[in-house]
């Protein structure tokens, strides 16, 4: 399924989101498949995550169903927006071929800027461009059994992670790799381009390119 997240919703966590799309499912009268155990679960997934603060048109939902659903798949969409909390928006749902997730290929992003910021943008990307390598430092989470021991930090070339940034008049448009190992961040590349962190809340991710074939 296709879905999008605007307004306050934006802010919620990842867990927080599975809790409120499992909840909408319920409320639309899907008949959800759970896992076995003594904490059953909703089987469903997010193939994208989607970083807080960040809107987003397009994100993609996997549910897993106990049979297969008799509406049509404008009408399911429409129940579940029916049964959503305000900032989400249920667009379009399909079978999926196989039991395998979808596999992301390529992110979309815009942020909106006035002319002033986007020529700034539009400089630094010039001089991005120009250059051998695109580093950035990544810290990383500490895995250990001592929560007071310092991240450990890595420095990674983003440039190759990234398959297109420009600079339009009116902001910022640019496309990040994903699957197959490391990929970039939103915030690191905004912040490659001089931006703050903050600009994420104003950040809106535009598609979500898989290897599925575009819904009929």
């Amino acid at each position: 399924m296709r879905f999008a997240v605007t307004g306050d919703l934006r802010f919620c966590s990842h867990k927080d989101m599975m809790r409120a799309i499992e909840r909408t499912a319920v409320r639309a009268g899907l008949d959800l498949h759970y896992s076995q155990g003594f904490n059953p679960h909703a089987v469903m997934s997010l193939p994208c995550p989607r970083p807080v603060g960040v809107a987003s048109d397009g994100d993609i939902l996997v549910l897993a169903l106990n049979e297969p659903c008799v509406e049509t798949p404008s009408s399911l969409a429409a129940k579940l927006t029916g049964s959503a909390p305000r900032g989400m928006r249920f667009d379009r749902a399909q079978p999926l071929p196989t039991a395998r997730a979808p596999q992301v290929r390529t992110v979309h992003y815009r942020l909106w800027l006035s002319p002033a910021r986007a020529a700034a943008a539009a400089a630094r990307i010039d001089e991005l461009s120009r250059a051998d390598v695109w580093p950035v430092t990544r810290e990383e989470k500490d895995t250990t059994e001592h929560p007071g021991r310092p991240k450990s930090a890595r420095t990674i070339d983003l440039k190759p992670l990234v398959a297109d940034l420009a600079a339009a008049p009116d902001g910022l448009v640019f496309v990040l790799g994903a699957g197959g190992g490391a990929s970039a961040r939103p915030a690191e590349l905004l912040h490659l381009v001089g931006m703050d962190a903050h600009e994420l809340s104003r950040l809106q991710r535009t598609a979500v390119e898989t290897d599925l074939p575009p819904a009929p």
